[in-house]
């Protein structure tokens, strides 16, 4: 119980607990923690799901772990609680974006202390020479691969890139697709907290493997990364050529969830070149292939897109309609960049309405979000805040501005999550 961080619960001791090096016992996981119960070693409590989760007051904790180190058993436990919680991050859905994939996400934050105390067996300089544990390295590079859509999705950015950098400087010298996908998820890091410069040589790279390997699927995928880093800080021609090249090779192999990727892009490219009758064309195909896949993250990011279209038209009442279908998954999921996002595209809408106040409240919310994070926002998205914010900020006096501006800034995240539902018609239901 000892190398546990944060408690466990009857799973993951039985697979650390119930296990020797190699071998299985016959005896009951829950009968042993019956045991532990019963001369107060250990707490039982009911985690989020329903089930017990066991747990031990931190003196006890660190009784336990000197016993195991004077068994001389410390590193093969720990060596098992890493290989549980790595095939416990590599369970989550193919799906990630659909309600069941989520609702994991989820659970991989209720276990975030286990994955962190893995992570540091695994790879924390001066903890692991690869050459004489490769085994323990290997596995800390499987669970940086199946936590680096977690980190970015719950905005764990800058303890992402952490254990991706850590990641990459072991998978080096052996390169090959671990190395790829490490090195596009430590761009993604360093794209979202504003140092997209440094992001961009590590797209490159993971394109050049990926080529090398002819890993199609991999192509596409960096391709659409570097196209998104060019997009949003205007380069538009640059970004058209590298998300159609990226779209291409979607179609070539029927990779579909890559496809709507490129395309969502390729129609906010467009959008940002004024072109919208394109635009729409590119997001409506984008809309149809997510919900066919049941990918809400990227439905509700092409809605996102088609309301600024709807605004920038002068379609004010369409705007707030396809701004309010996103909201579903702005309550569901937890990701907290498309919550920032999405703050930022209602107060551009409200402004447009006449309410020139809650603008200003949910400007300063989406602000205070994007500090949380260290996500700043990127060029274009402020282009399109600020040609329709100054409209209403010079409508009202400054001192008044300031004021909600700061009122939203307070806001805690659930009251800035409340106060963007406001805007939802009263007849309508999430969706």
């Amino acid at each position: 119980m000892g190398v546990f961080a944060g408690g466990c619960d009857l799973d993951a001791l039985a697979a650390v607990a119930g296990h020797g090096e190699g071998q299985q016992t016959d005896t009951d996981p829950l009968q042993l923690a019956e045991e532990l119960m019963d001369v107060s070693l250990i707490t039982v409590t009911e985690g989020a799901d329903g089930e017990p989760r066991f747990g031990m007051l931190e003196t006890i904790r660190e009784y336990a772990l000197e016993r195991l180190r004077h068994a001389g058993d410390l590193d093969s436990t720990r060596r098992r609680h890493a290989r549980y919680y790595a095939a416990f991050a590599e369970q989550a859905p193919d799906q990630r974006r659909s309600l069941v994939g989520l609702a994991y996400l989820d659970r991989l934050e209720a276990e975030h202390d286990n994955l962190r105390a893995a992570l540091s067996w695994c790879l924390e300089a001066g903890a692991v020479d690869r050459a004489s544990d490769s085994d323990r390295a290997a596995i800390g590079l499987r669970l940086v691969q199946a936590l680096a859509d977690f980190w970015y999705n719950h905005g764990h950015f800058t303890e992402g890139r952490r254990w991706l950098q850590r990641a990459a400087e072991l998978a080096a010298d052996e390169g090959g697709a671990p190395l790829a996908r490490v090195v596009q998820w430590l761009g993604r890091m360093l794209e979202v907290q504003g140092e997209r410069d440094a992001a961009l040589p590590l797209y490159e790279r993971s394109l050049a493997i990926w080529r090398e390997l002819g890993e199609l699927e991999g192509q596409a995928s960096a391709l659409g990364s570097l196209g998104g880093a060019h997009l949003f800080h205007g380069e538009l021609d640059a970004a058209r050529s590298l998300l159609r090249d990226s779209a291409v090779i979607a179609r070539q192999i029927g990779d579909d969830e890559r496809l709507a990727a490129a395309l969502s892009n390729l129609g906010a490219t467009e959008l940002a070149a004024a072109n919208f009758d394109r635009a729409t064309q590119l997001l409506q195909e984008s809309l149809a292939l997510s919900r066919k896949l049941g990918n809400l993250e990227r439905e509700a990011l092409v809605q996102l897109w088609l309301a600024a279209i709807s605004l920038r038209a002068g379609r004010i009442s369409e705007a707030h309609d396809l701004l309010c279908s996103s909201f579903g998954y702005i309550v569901s999921s937890g990701d907290i960049p498309q919550l920032a996002h999405t703050m930022e595209v209602a107060a551009t809408i409200v402004a447009e309405l006449g309410d020139e106040l809650r603008a200003a409240r949910l400007t300063g919310a989406a602000q205070a979000i994007r500090q949380r994070l260290g996500a700043p926002i990127t060029p274009i998205p402020a282009g399109l805040l600020e040609q329709f914010l100054a409209p209403a900020r010079a409508k009202i006096a400054p001192d008044q501005w300031d004021a909600e501006l700061a009122a939203g800034r307070a806001l805690t995240q659930q009251k800035a999550i409340t106060l963007l539902l406001s805007l939802k018609p009263a007849h309508d239901t999430l969706q």
